[in-house]
């Protein structure tokens, strides 16, 4: 089993959001780190105020990056070049997010470990469930 600790940033929090960053960490079942991959992202549309705010990206950082479909399948510098062979396991807060980028490069099943709803059944009372928030309150 694949498993991949998954993160994107996006041009807007809208259906047709571009990436902007794409990064994953994947690890074996004894959580083992096997692979590190991370790559700015270029979305072909521009990333929307709210969105640099929340990840400090603007178009002009990203504008000479690879487009996704170019980072998975070009065997070039700064691209992965190739795709993912399932079955995968995809491991992040609020995955459901981060999916749609990943799985047109996926061949196989997917899985998804949702950390934000064991992080909500865990720490009811919490302030919030946001990632950076619960970092503070757990240390």
């Amino acid at each position: 089993m694949n498993l991949y600790v998954l993160d994107t940033e996006t041009t807007s929090a809208d259906d047709d959001r571009g990436v902007c960053e794409i990064g994953w960490i994947r690890i074996d079942e004894n959580w083992n780190i096997l692979e590190t991959v991370e790559s700015l992202i270029d979305p072909q549309k521009p990333i929307s105020p709210a969105a640099s705010g929340v990840h400090g990206l603007v178009y002009e950082d990203v504008v000479n990056s690879p487009t996704l479909e170019e980072f998975f399948t070009l065997d070039a510098p700064g691209c992965y070049g190739r795709r993912i062979t399932g079955p995968v396991v995809l491991i992040g807060h609020r995955i459901g997010f981060d999916r749609p980028a990943f799985e047109p490069y996926v061949d196989g099943e997917i899985l998804e470990i949702d950390t934000l709803r064991y992080i909500r059944q865990l720490y009811p009372d919490a302030d919030n469930h946001q990632l950076s928030t619960m970092k503070f309150q757990l240390n």
